[in-house]
């Protein structure tokens, strides 16, 4: 199978799982936001939680990158740990294309 039949079956198993889970979102019954303190409390030790890890791995790659003599500054470890992050947790259909073509 060539390469580019590859990206194909990569865009449509891309284009597939995207309309499934859109056809499951929508048969979803709509969240409500927490109104309970304890409710509320935990959200917010969960955004702190999120942040406090956010930063350890921004820092942890800004000190792998100084090892092989690259000098990110801080904004750009946390920029590069939050774009990566986000990517990696929102497009991995688009993980299997990669993989497939390598």
């Amino acid at each position: 199978m060539g390469k580019c039949r590859l990206q194909a079956v990569g865009w449509v198993v891309s284009a597939l799982t995207l309309a499934a889970v859109v056809w499951w979102a929508l048969r979803q019954p709509a969240p409500t936001f927490p109104s309970a303190r304890e409710d509320l409390l935990a959200l917010a030790a969960a955004v702190v939680l999120y942040g406090l890890c956010t930063a350890l791995r921004a820092e942890r790659w800004r000190t792998l990158l100084h090892d092989v003599d690259a000098r990110p500054s801080r904004g750009d470890a946390y920029r590069l740990v939050h774009s990566a992050t986000w990517a990696t947790t929102c497009c991995p259909p688009a993980r299997a294309t990669s993989c497939a073509s390598c």
